[in-house]
């Protein structure tokens, strides 16, 4: 009995199978547990590694914000001399590039008819003098007369308008013979200041007529450069700004100011006219393009940061600066910008050094590792 007991309490090899498979089982998918729990847990925090950013100090410097348009340079003394006299042309004794002296000769206009108007108005003079030396004496003859009552007062009346009618016809034909005496001299056109002829316009032979302009003449040396600025530009200009102007042919700098601001626009462009007188110089020549750089905003000890290292969070602008080994957030108030610079009008100070690294990964607190850079 006893066998038999033991027969059936012995497990069969395909239970032991069994077994041993349900315990491997148990086993793996604890094992599997463990692992997803393993991945799915939160790994423990890391420390930051310094951020290697490029720094600048602050240092007092000057600041200058400009604007450059295209000018020409123009002769300040500059005519279209045009004729004020009808007639023939008989001479044109300059041509262009020759320097001429004022009251030099430029043109000769045939003045014959007004020469001959002048004789005849001189005639006409001539006359109305001797009517009056005749009837002046008559007019006291006649007073004396009348007084003795030997003429009527018609009479004597009379003789008087006739003698005030004299006197108004020579006082207009003085006028009148002054007139054509000064039509006569416009037939000699003369220079009225000292220069260069830039063209000729008409040609001996050829009639000239009121209003038709002879030639050019400009100024000898003084120049003067004129752009033209935008509208937007405008608010900006002043009268005395400094004015730094070059050519394509010289890349030397010639200094100026801002010497007029035309007040109206024009009506196409809507740009402003601006000129600036020039120093007399032998490399300008009227014609030349120059660039003019107009400096419309001038400091000196101010404070400068590059664009690259203003930041704005929310609505506050500002800077990181490295304060030992970390990043510190400062707001500042900036105003004018020229090229890669805007200048700091209040926030920082001389000695600060200024996070000029535009990185992202930057906050307040970070740990950094700068290295400066130049201002």
């Amino acid at each position: 009995m006893n066998e038999n007991l033991e027969a059936l309490s012995a497990p069969s090899p395909r239970r032991r199978v069994l077994l041993v498979a349900l315990v491997l089982g148990i086993l793996f998918l604890l094992f599997v547990g463990f692992r997803i729990r393993e991945r799915l847990a939160t790994p423990p925090p890391q420390p930051f590694l310094p951020l290697a950013v490029r720094t600048e100090v602050l240092e007092p410097t000057s600041f200058a914000v400009t604007r450059s348009y295209v000018g020409t340079l123009e002769a300040v003394e500059r005519v279209v001399l045009s004729a004020e006299l009808t007639g023939r042309v008989l001479t044109v004794p300059r041509r262009e590039g020759q320097l001429v002296e004022a009251g030099d000769l430029l043109v000769k206009i045939d003045d014959e008819e007004e020469g001959r108007e002048i004789d005849r108005l001189r005639a006409v003079q001539r006359r109305l003098k001797a009517d009056l030396a005749f009837l002046e004496p008559q007019l006291e003859r006649d007073r004396k007369l009348l007084e003795g009552r030997s003429l009527s007062q018609e009479t004597y009346d009379e003789t008087l308008r006739r003698l005030d009618g004299l006197r108004a016809s020579l006082e207009e034909s003085e006028q009148v013979l002054a007139t054509a005496v000064a039509r006569r001299g416009y037939g000699e056109v003369r220079a009225p200041f000292a220069g260069v002829i830039q063209s000729v316009m008409i040609q001996p032979g050829e009639l000239a007529v009121g209003g038709k302009p002879l030639l050019e003449l400009v100024g000898g040396t003084a120049l003067k450069a004129v752009a033209n600025v935008p509208q937007v530009d405008l608010p900006k200009l002043a009268l005395g700004q400094r004015v730094s102007l070059t050519t394509a042919s010289d890349a030397a700098a010639i200094g100026g100011v801002v010497d007029r601001i035309y007040p109206a626009l024009d009506a196409l462009s809507r740009t402003a006219t601006v000129e600036s007188f020039l120093p007399t110089s032998d490399r300008l020549r009227p014609g030349m393009v120059v660039t003019v750089k107009v400096f419309l905003e001038e400091a000196d000890g101010v404070l400068t940061v590059p664009r690259q290292a203003l930041r704005t969070a929310k609505t506050e602008e500002g800077v990181f600066v490295a304060e030992g080994d970390v990043a510190s957030w400062r707001p500042v108030m900036t105003g004018a910008a020229q090229g890669p610079r805007v200048r700091v009008v209040s926030g920082l100070s001389v000695g600060d050094v200024v996070i000029v690294t535009p990185n992202p990964q930057l906050r307040e607190g970070r740990a950094i590792w700068g290295r400066e850079d130049p201002p």
